[in-house]
């Protein structure tokens, strides 16, 4: 059995003051509250599980400003809950207070400490360290005069306001956090209109030129909701992650529309060859009817590649739940081959066992073959590439980290303006090329040669 420690607490029944828990593990390295099992860490159970299942993430969203995954257990025919807390990059407070979790207690950070890590929150330095024993009551108006007219010339406190906000921070945290810091007091209008002079750089972002060749595109969608006329509206945005000769990721693409479909995808694809994209190599996508087809209209040459584990899913969405298992891992032989023939052999195999008890499983796979088996040609530096989404899906995830305590935007510039802000920041650790590129793009090269057109001979080596 699992022992308490930083990142598990046990509690026999639920009480609000756990929010103080849950806002604790939110500022430092997240983990998981159990209501329903004792000191010892034996399931006891809680009364009325389904229905706190139900407002516990609620709860925790009005109070905190984060959300986090509450899941019903079972064990022994007793019902408790994990609540499961994801480390959040900017500071959460309950009821105006930063708890912080540390060992296997909580702590309410105050004075120098409270400073210091609202500070490494941000990710903010300043100009020098807090000085114990000193506030805001020893410091003079007129220096606080002088701070706020540098600021305002030199633009730092902007830069400061739009950096918290592209964290994820809300307007309110970032007004309290400039209050507390600087003694200064700033709305969320204020806030608002800092970060919109943003707005003239995402657009001619969203505009500009694109390299003529990437090896790699990845294109995928991530869904909000967006205030419209009074109602709440669903929104799409297109995303497209690019991989350039240099093996270097860049999202070359970011388009807003009511919801996700191929003829809107045209369109998206139209754009990039408008601003200059002459071809794709390989196009990795999920199953969504008539991508391939969408594709095929604008670069004609690109070979597609269906995400496998999307696949996967789709397959499993036809079998019962106790054969999933065993379905699960008589794929693994398909897409696990050494080559397409050896592929389709293993599929023919698995629709053998499987296709009579679940024909849609299988149909999915042989309908879709020639999209699926693409990888196959390449060896695994290329492979474990393009097999799956994962590189667009896992950016989104990041994105969601920022954009998920926000709920509905007041409108898509907002939207596309955050989401921006959370592609620059997550895209500066995008310097270095992918694992083994000179590999890669060898073999690229001679699958593909003249279409690369290398500025130098294609070399051997990371």
């Amino acid at each position: 059995m699992e022992q308490e420690n930083q990142t598990i607490e046990w509690k026999e029944s639920w009480r609000d003051e756990f929010l103080g828990w849950i806002c604790g593990y939110a500022n430092a390295k997240g983990g998981t509250l159990f209501i329903g099992r004792d000191d010892t860490g034996k399931v006891v159970g809680v009364p009325k599980a389904k229905k706190l299942l139900e407002d516990l993430p609620n709860k925790i969203r009005d109070v905190l400003g984060i959300m986090a995954d509450v899941e019903l257990r079972t064990d022994n025919g007793l019902d408790y809950l994990a609540v499961i807390v994801e480390p959040y990059p900017y500071p959460v407070n309950y009821r105006g207070e930063y708890h912080y979790r540390t060992g296997s207690t909580k702590q309410v950070l105050k004075g120098t400490s409270l400073n210091k890590f609202l500070l490494n929150k941000s990710g903010l330095q300043w100009d020098t360290l807090p000085v114990p024993g000193v506030s805001v009551a020893d410091l003079d108006p007129a220096s606080f005069k002088l701070f706020r007219t540098a600021a305002a010339r030199a633009r730092r406190l902007e830069e400061k306001v739009t950096a918290m906000y592209a964290k994820g921070m809300s307007t309110r945290d970032i007004s309290g956090f400039i209050k507390e810091m600087y003694a200064m007091e700033i709305s969320a209008t204020e806030i608002s209109h800092i970060t919109d002079k943003v707005i003239p750089v995402v657009n001619e972002w969203r505009t500009r030129a694109l390299e003529a060749i990437y090896t790699f595109v990845f294109l995928d969608c991530i869904h909000y909701k967006v205030r419209e006329n009074g109602t709440i509206q669903s929104r799409a945005i297109y995303n497209i992650l690019g991989v350039n000769k240099e093996g270097k990721k860049e999202l070359i693409g970011m388009y807003v529309s009511e919801n996700e479909g191929a003829k809107f995808w045209l369109s998206v694809l139209t754009d990039l060859k408008q601003r200059g994209v002459e071809d794709i190599l390989i196009a990795c996508i999920d199953g969504l009817k008539g991508f391939p087809e969408a594709i095929a209209a604008v670069f004609p040459k690109t070979q597609i590649q269906l995400c496998i584990i999307h696949q996967i899913r789709t397959s499993l969405r036809y079998v019962s739940e106790k054969d999933k298992k065993a379905v699960a891992q008589d794929l693994k032989p398909v897409y696990k081959a050494v080559n397409a023939d050896q592929g389709y052999e293993r599929l023919l195999e698995f629709d053998g066992k499987w296709g009579k008890k679940y024909p849609l499983s299988v149909k999915s796979w042989v309908d879709n073959w020639g999209n699926l088996s693409t990888f196959y040609e390449y060896d695994t530096d290329i492979r474990r590439v393009i097999y799956t989404t994962n590189a667009i899906e896992g950016m989104h995830r990041q994105i969601r980290k920022v954009t998920k305590t926000k709920g509905a935007f007041t409108s898509d510039m907002a939207l596309l303006k955050l989401v921006y802000l959370a592609v620059m920041d997550i895209s500066k650790k995008w310097t270095m090329p992918l694992r083994n590129w000179g590999l890669a793009m060898s073999q690229l090269y001679i699958k593909f040669g003249d279409r690369i057109q290398p500025e130098r001979e294609p070399f051997i080596g990371s």
